[in-house]
């Protein structure tokens, strides 16, 4: 997650900020000596979820590089 967060750049802005909301509280929960497993379990379930929702900026040459594909 903070590699993803590292190059946020790459993405498309909707989701971002929900992405990061997830990975600060994330932190928290692992910062926390006093979290209990249920806490864990719902700060990592909710930073997957943010990083599933995150999209990709279309890049151009990929996308010629998949229409070009013999398979297609």
């Amino acid at each position: 997650a903070e590699e993803k967060a590292g190059k946020l750049d790459q993405y498309m802005e909707a989701g971002k900020q929900e992405f990061l909301d997830a990975l600060e509280e994330a932190k928290k929960v692992r910062d926390n000596a006093d979290a209990v497993q249920e806490q864990v379990d719902e700060a990592w379930n909710n930073l997957l979820t943010k990083m599933e929702k995150l999209k990709l900026i279309p890049n151009k040459e990929a996308v010629q590089f998949l229409k070009d594909r013999p398979d297609n």
